[in-house]
């Protein structure tokens, strides 16, 4: 129907049965979005004649035509092929539109190969407009070079990027990119465990854009997941269902299915495993509407973490195996380490220790190049419980302070901290080096007790009164 439609516009009579003789030649082959030339130098000998009688642009602007008007508005490959038809027609400024447009899609689903190709295709637009050095657009397409070079770990300095796009958008005097990369930078920078300079940013941003509803609800987001890794549950409560209030108001439901991820996570911090469990199938519904499957990862790993607090171990490491997979399969590097380590946290308490020190150095490694020292901060603490089976105390109890120094600098409140710290604790003691057993388990009740979880805090005591010290309870 397109082919026709295509025809009828350009003037041109309809080939009847052309892709039929075309395939029986050997020339092209059927493919599910139509079909194909099988051989390149055919293909560009019909495009060079097209381009040398004249007629290249004008059938890429007819198609771009037909194509705005044939394309459902929602079709997801809409504005790739509108962008790719104008650009060829030269029509530079509307392809960069459609371009960008197409790449915000691809990166929200973390599809980062066809991101980077989009980005290629906006260079090309980009370079033959020839646009002033400190025009706008280039700010936006290096931002855009930023969000790739982040999602796949490829900063030397993370944070001198981050700089120059703050400064360079101060500059501009744009409040919409200062609000928007100031964001970008909490985000970042929260992942490195700085939350007061992270909590500043936000505020930055939240000034900067307050009639923009997309950034008020990324802002409320950001802080919902700050909130909570201070363990300031009440705040990060009411951020999270902000988030999903505003994100209701853009209609964004990628959003609105992420924010009740992070709702569920709250939940669980609050003991309340099955509304976090009834929230993730939510989201997870939501994002398979949406064709999301780099979300739906997050959800699942989100459902291990609720199976492991409830004792569902073996349902758990299943839930984060199929999310570690996805992440595989998306080359989503910050995915990969996160599972990574969620796996061997729960071969840590399966007490399959050897078999979790393998994907926890993997997550260590890639934490640490992705300047996520925060969640770096997980995978050492249970690389200090695999130590614990072999190490000398001294050494476990050096590597335990410089760790919870850490902790203390940032003010974190983590689940996964205060599990690890108790196995080790639980290790040493089975060893007998029972004051480094009681300095670490004391760390490990001090996280409990922050988390408000009284069936865990009262496990710990009982660990502490078996290493042969009295706790007040």
């Amino acid at each position: 129907e397109e082919w026709v439609d295509l025809c009828r516009a350009s003037n041109s009579p309809y080939p009847e049965r052309l892709t039929d003789r075309l395939f029986k030649a050997g020339l092209a082959l059927p493919t599910e979005s139509g079909w194909s030339f099988c051989h390149a130098l055919f293909q560009e000998s019909l495009e060079r004649q097209a381009k040398e009688a004249g007629r290249w642009q004008h059938y890429h602007q007819t198609a771009a035509q037909v194509l705005e008007k044939h394309l459902d508005p929602d079709a997801p490959n809409r504005a790739r092929r509108l962008g790719t038809h104008l650009l060829e027609a030269q029509a530079y400024s509307d392809a960069i539109t459609y371009l960008w447009k197409a790449a915000k899609f691809h990166l929200g689903v973390s599809e980062l190969i066809a991101f980077e190709e989009i980005l290629d295709l906006v260079d090309t637009a980009l370079n033959q407009l020839h646009l002033p050095e400190d025009h706008p657009w280039h700010w936006d397409q290096a931002k855009h070079r930023f969000q790739l070079a982040q999602k796949r770990y490829q900063f030397d300095d993370i944070m001198g990027e981050i700089e120059r796009l703050i400064a360079w958008a101060e500059q501009l005097q744009d409040d919409g990119r200062i609000a928007d990369i100031s964001v970008h930078a909490a985000t970042v920078i929260g992942d490195s465990g700085d939350f007061d300079a992270s909590h500043q940013l936000l505020a930055k941003a939240r000034e900067r854009s307050q009639t923009n509803t997309e950034i008020q609800a990324r802002i409320a987001a950001r802080e919902a997941r700050l909130y909570r890794s201070r363990g300031d549950l009440c705040r990060a409560e009411q951020a999270a269902v902000d988030a999903i209030r505003l994100g209701m108001a853009t209609d964004n439901l990628g959003w609105v299915a992420g924010n009740q991820q992070t709702l569920a996570d709250i939940r669980l911090a609050q003991g309340r495993l099955q509304e976090a469990l009834d929230l993730l199938e939510q989201a997870i519904e939501l994002a398979d509407s949406q064709g999301d499957v780099s979300a739906k990862a997050m959800m699942i790993n989100s459902r291990g973490e609720v199976f492991r607090a409830d004792g569902r171990l073996e349902e758990s490491l299943k839930a984060y195996e199929d999310a570690r997979n996805l992440g595989l399969q998306l080359e989503n590097t910050f995915w990969v380490a996160t599972t990574s380590c969620n796996v061997g946290l729960v071969l840590l308490a399966m007490e399959r220790i050897d078999a979790a020190a393998p994907y926890l150095e993997e997550a260590d490694r890639m934490f640490r190049r992705g300047g996520k020292l925060l969640f770096a901060l997980v995978s050492q603490a249970g690389l200090l419980a695999c130590s614990a089976l072999e190490e000398d105390s001294e050494t476990v109890l050096t590597n335990f302070e410089e760790i919870q120094a850490s902790i203390q600098q940032r003010g974190v409140v983590e689940m996964d901290l205060a599990m690890c710290l108790q196995l080790t604790g639980r290790i040493m003691a089975g060893r007998e080096f029972y004051g480094v057993a009681a300095i670490i388990l004391t760390a490990a009740l001090q996280q409990w007790d922050r988390l408000g979880l009284a069936e865990h805090r009262d496990r710990c005591r009982r660990d502490l009164e078996s290493a042969g010290v009295t706790v007040e309870r």
